[in-house]
Formats: C-alpha cells, sequence, structure tokens
C-alpha cells in the first residue's frame, strides 16, 4: 500500500494531508483499529515507539523530505 506512495513522493510534494486514518490496532476507541492487518500485524514499533498506519506513512514522508500538515482520524 505504501510503495504506492512514493513516486508522488519522490516527485516532490509540498505537503502531505492525511484524512480518515485508522487507528492503530489496540486503540481502545478505534472505529477500525489496526495495523497494516489485523490478522497478521499486532504491534510495530520504530525506535521503541509504538506506532499505527499514521506513523508509517509520517515515517516515508519524513524520508522523502515531505512534512505531514494535517492529521485527522476515524
Amino acid at each position: 500500500a505504501w510503495t504506492g506512495y512514493t513516486e508522488l513522493l519522490e516527485q516532490g510534494c509540498d505537503a502531505v494531508l492525511f484524512i480518515g486514518m485508522h487507528a492503530m490496532a489496540g486503540a481502545a476507541d478505534g472505529v477500525l483499529s489496526h495495523t497494516v492487518s489485523s490478522e497478521a500485524w499486532h504491534s510495530l514499533t520504530f525506535n521503541g515507539v509504538l506506532v499505527g498506519e499514521t506513523g508509517i506513512n509520517a515515517a516515508q514522508c519524513g524520508h522523502f523530505g515531505c512534512p505531514v500538515a494535517l492529521v485527522t482520524g476515524d
């Protein structure tokens, strides 16, 4: 899923907006809480910090130097 964003990020973006992001797996009040696949993934950490799909996407944007300007969730 995230590789579909790579081409746009490589071309350059001023900023990214994350609209309607799912809560990460285990979030108590998340409507569709999961991380990548609710069947195969239960938790993911970056440098010891628990992250969900928002964190994965933000890290990819950061790699390409594109700031995240807005995040909304479920």
